[in-house]
């Protein structure tokens, strides 16, 4: 049996301290209990993402997960200044309305 994917919505806070931002390729994998998102990458070409203090928005349709367990985050250390310092993020189930708080 399958079923359609669902949206997912990702919104991550930069931390607001100097230095906290990043222009670093940013990754996750989120991980649930029927399986995980693959890679996906994370960056909207029309926008500067993860500056400092800032808060960004990401979607994603992807197969259902179940209940959420894990959020891994990984980035390439590549461009100015590619340390990061992540705060928070928070994970919305348009499906569901759950919402997951990772930080």
């Amino acid at each position: 049996m399958t079923f359609p994917d669902i949206e997912y919505k990702f919104v991550v806070y930069t931390g607001d301290e100097a230095g906290s931002g990043t222009d670093a390729n940013v990754k996750f994998t989120l991980i649930g209990e029927s399986g995980d998102s693959g890679e996906l990458q994370l960056d909207r070409k029309t926008k500067n993402d993860f500056e400092r203090g800032a808060k960004d928005s990401f979607f994603f349709k992807l197969k259902p997960l179940g209940e959420l367990s894990k959020l891994k985050v990984s980035q390439d250390g590549s461009g100015f200044k590619s340390a990061w310092f992540l705060d928070k993020v928070l994970i919305y189930c348009r499906r569901s309305g759950d919402v997951s708080i990772i930080g």
